[in-house]
């Protein structure tokens, strides 16, 4: 789990999870951010910097995640 902060006051906006499975060559990721910030990019540029983590840094081969139904 990781908090992902607003760069510009460090206020929390929301977190990352990962589970990594198949020996840490498969991860699921899913995220929450706070609805105040949906729309801001901040879930975009969370979810870029972790996958590329992901398979640059821990040498992940596949990262998956679902939608929940109610997410609009």
């Amino acid at each position: 789990m990781v908090t992902v902060c607003a760069a510009a006051d460090g206020k929390v906006v929301g977190d990352l999870g990962v589970h990594l499975s198949w020996e840490g060559r498969t991860a699921e990721i899913g995220y929450t951010f706070d609805s105040d910030h949906w729309g801001r990019g901040f879930a975009v540029e969370a979810v870029e910097a972790l996958i590329a983590w992901l398979f640059s840094g821990l040498g992940v081969a596949r990262v998956w995640g679902m939608t929940h139904p109610d997410n609009r």
